[in-house]
């Protein structure tokens, strides 16, 4: 397929993703390692073509997204998910840490690629100050939203993530706003505070209480009055 489309990058890496996403539907029943290899090669080799592309775009963009180069991303970004889906659902042999382990990466690995993509799009969006104001709200919001899922599907991985990238909102904030007009900078203040805020919500002590014969209430697992 390479081979076949060279000088055609945007169809270079819209047909190898395709191919790596249509490959991946074997693993359901005939679970290979080597087409795991396989498929995450040539999905390496499509992003790398997308990713070119988004990068060869002219800077400020009044149309994020909607670009021919952003078209490619998201399709790109749509087999990386078939692909994880389809892994993550591969009966893989081994003891149950690695078999969680691989299965919480096949979860992450379509969101970090477009998380990436999205990233690229919101740093060329119309001028420096919106850009940068963008980023700060993107990372804010999907670190916030990253310790919410990571919560509810029990994967720790990701909840670490969310609070990674919910501290770096906070600290490109301080930085990258600096420089930027005052408007712009109370906001990315206000704004990174407040998913912090939410931030520390989620990771708050549960502080469970039951109550007691007399009508008050214990701490779970101290010993009642």
């Amino acid at each position: 397929l390479a081979f076949l489309l060279t000088g055609h990058d945007e169809a270079t890496a819209i047909a190898l993703a395709g191919y790596a996403a249509a490959v991946s539907l074997v693993l359901r029943r005939a679970p290979l390692g080597g087409i795991v290899l396989a498929a995450v090669g040539w999905l390496a080799a499509a992003t790398a073509y997308a990713f070119d592309l988004l990068d060869d775009r002219a800077y400020w963009l009044t149309r994020p997204f909607l670009t021919s180069a952003s078209g490619v991303a998201a399709l790109v970004c749509a087999a990386w998910f078939v692909f994880a889906w389809n892994w993550s659902r591969m009966g893989m042999p081994g003891d149950a840490v690695a078999f969680d382990l691989r299965r919480n990466l096949a979860r992450i690995l379509g969101a970090v690629v477009t998380f990436a993509w999205v990233h690229v799009e919101l740093q060329r969006t119309v001028s420096l100050d919106v850009s940068t104001f963008l980023l700060v709200a993107y990372y804010a919001v999907t670190g916030v939203a990253a310790i919410g899922v990571g919560r509810a599907r029990a994967i720790p991985p990701l909840r670490h993530v969310g609070l990674a990238l919910a501290v770096f909102a906070a600290i490109k904030a301080m930085l990258a706003t600096s420089s930027l007009s005052i408007g712009w900078r109370v906001g990315g203040y206000m704004l990174a505070g407040v998913f912090l805020l939410g931030v520390a919500y989620w990771y708050r002590g549960k502080g469970n209480t039951s109550a007691s014969p007399d009508g008050t209430f214990t701490p779970e697992g101290a010993p009642a009055p």
